[in-house]
């Protein structure tokens, strides 16, 4: 538990520090949205979480540590099948917010599939610490149940993570609800914990993650009391996922020790 602390610490740090710098000038009219320094700020918090694993396993490379951990977090690229579990995770997500009615049409879907290589650092790389580092770290040490809380667990932490920036003037949440936030990330926790789960890579949950931030640009999504069936419905599919896999990869060790 002590390296599961320490990367929770080191990841809020990395990230509301630079974050509340910019919350604090704010207050004095200063660091204004899109400014370099503001956006060098911005970038450096966003990637806390990245750079958080890579402290906490840099250590555990024998040579050349950071490629190593670009190896790790980008490497893993997965097979077609992983590819095609993405996909489907995320119009599970889409299709859900179009049945229940909670969102709107936005931008052109072309300038959102472009986006979502630039969504890789405007977002995806966070992955590299949620769900790369902390949830694998969780499962062990909370045994059984891990597979089933930890995503909880995550999305409580990852909803906090991004609360500064309610308080800067500019960002998309700027002014909006937090709670309704909050209770999405619910259901994206349980989505990206089956993905992880299934895939084994933490490139695709980079990939989910970008894909989702550029996607929803095109489909906004309007928070509402909707998003309590849409969150519930996310968290069912997956613990489905979840509970059946584990199932079978127990019943094929039973099969290996036979």
């Amino acid at each position: 538990m002590k390296k599961i602390w320490k990367f929770i610490l080191l990841t809020f740090a990395i990230t509301w520090i630079p974050w509340g710098i910019i919350i604090l000038a704010n207050q004095f009219g200063a660091l204004s949205y899109g400014t370099p320094l503001f956006m060098v700020l911005f970038l450096i918090g966003g990637q806390g979480p990245a750079i958080a694993a890579y402290l906490m396993l840099r250590s555990s490379y024998s040579e050349k540590p950071f490629r190593s951990f670009l190896r790790w977090s980008f490497g893993t690229a997965g097979s077609s099948k992983s590819y095609l579990f993405c996909f489907i995770l995320l119009a599970v997500h889409f299709i859900l917010l179009t049945v229940f009615g909670s969102m709107k049409m936005g931008g052109s879907m072309f300038i959102s599939v472009l986006m979502i290589i630039p969504m890789i650092i405007l977002g995806g790389t966070e992955e590299i610490g949620w769900r790369g580092f902390l949830q694998p770290k969780l499962n062990k040490n909370m045994g059984s149940l891990g597979l089933y809380i930890s995503p909880l667990l995550i999305a409580a932490l990852w909803a906090l993570w991004h609360l500064p920036l309610w308080f800067i003037q500019g960002t998309g949440q700027f002014g909006s609800n937090f709670y309704w936030f909050a209770l999405s990330i619910l259901g994206i926790s349980y989505l990206l914990a089956a993905l992880r789960y299934v895939t084994k890579s933490v490139f695709i949950c980079i990939l989910f993650h970008s894909a989702f931030n550029a996607l929803s640009n095109s489909f906004i999504p309007i928070f509402g009391s909707a998003f309590m069936y849409i969150a519930l419905v996310e968290v069912i599919v997956s613990l489905v996922i979840l509970r059946y896999l584990s199932y079978k990869a127990s019943e094929k060790t039973l099969l290996d020790l036979d």
